[in-house]
Parts: structure tokens; sequence; C-alpha cells
């Protein structure tokens, strides 16, 4: 975890400590974001954030916060006020951006050493991508509204009467030396 050195008015409003706030950042799976926050040895915050896709422009996010100090349910809007105060800014920032995607390589962008949890996702979709698991949302969109799709399982692999076909899936690609290491160890 990187010290922020900094504390905003809203912590400093939670009386949390100025100067020693660690945060960190990882996530589990494609869709799971786990965002670490402490304060001081006795208060610190986990916010998770499960994403659920709607459509290829469009993410349900859940958020749950959780809390070792100021458990007082007197506590509970306040601190939900100062969250979704913050989830507004970045939504604000979110839907400014343009391209709307990332791009396909990182090449394209300009990344610092803070952006390393950034970069080591990007890794773990590529091992997807790898794999032949992501989508063809090109050929998915072309059928949109002509066809059921069913999202592929082992399970699919051993039996073949199934009455929905697998979603579109863009070809395995070749393994980079990372992601080619990772499959190799199981990852």
């Amino acid at each position: 975890m990187a010290y922020s050195g900094y504390a905003s008015k809203d912590t400093r409003k939670l009386q949390a400590g100025v100067g020693s706030t660690k945060a960190g950042s990882s996530h589990h799976g494609p869709n799971t974001l786990i965002t670490r926050i402490r304060f001081s040895p006795e208060k610190a915050f986990e916010q998770v954030f499960f994403e659920a896709p709607i459509n290829e422009n469009r993410t349900r996010i859940f958020f749950v916060n959780m809390r070792c100090f100021m458990l007082e349910p007197e506590n509970d809007q306040r601190l939900i006020d100062i969250n979704m105060t913050v989830a507004h800014e970045d939504i604000r920032v979110i839907e400014a951006l343009n391209p709307v995607r990332t791009p396909h390589t990182t090449i394209k962008e300009v990344l610092l050493p803070q952006d390393k949890p950034v970069v080591r996702y990007r890794e773990f979709l590529q091992q997807f991508e790898d794999r032949g698991w992501r989508i063809d949302r090109r050929a998915f969109s072309d059928q949109r509204g002509d066809v059921a799709f069913a999202i592929p399982s082992p399970l699919r692999r051993q039996e073949k009467h199934w009455a929905l076909d697998p979603i579109p899936l863009m070809p395995a690609s070749e393994p980079t030396a990372e992601t080619g290491a990772a499959r190799a160890a199981g990852g």
C-alpha cells in the first residue's frame, strides 16, 4: 500500500488522522474491485465493488463498504453521503471520457508507476483473451435481437445437446511470455 500523505476535508471530518493514511486496491476475477483504506491501525475501510455488465456500454456496480470504526447507526448516512459524493465525481469524469473503451494495448496510454493495479488487471484480462474467452462484441451485436446466447461452460464441452448457442467469442490469441507463464502455472 502507498502512503497518500493527504487528508481531504471529508477525511478530516472523520478524524481519521492526517498523513498516516494508507490505501491500496486489488481485484478478484474480472469484475470485483477491492479497495482498502487504512487511516490508522484502529480505523479502516474495506470497499468491495461488484460489477455486473448490463450491455457493452453500461455496467451496474454493487458497492459494499465495511468499516471497523464509526459503527454507530447515526454515522451510516454521513458515510453513505461521502461515498456517493466520490462516486458521482468519478461518474462525471468517466462519462466525459473519449474513447469510451480502453485501448487494446497499453502502448497507446500514459501509465505511471501508480497505475500498477491497472496494468496487473489488464494482464489478468489478457489471460482470458489468450484462452479465447473474450466475447466477440461485434458478432454478438450483429445478432442481438435475433438470437439468444448462453455463456460457455465446462459442461458444454461434455454435453452437446444445448438449446442455446454459445455467445460468440474471439479466437484465442497467442500468449505473451507473461500470460504463457501464468497459464503454465495454472493461472
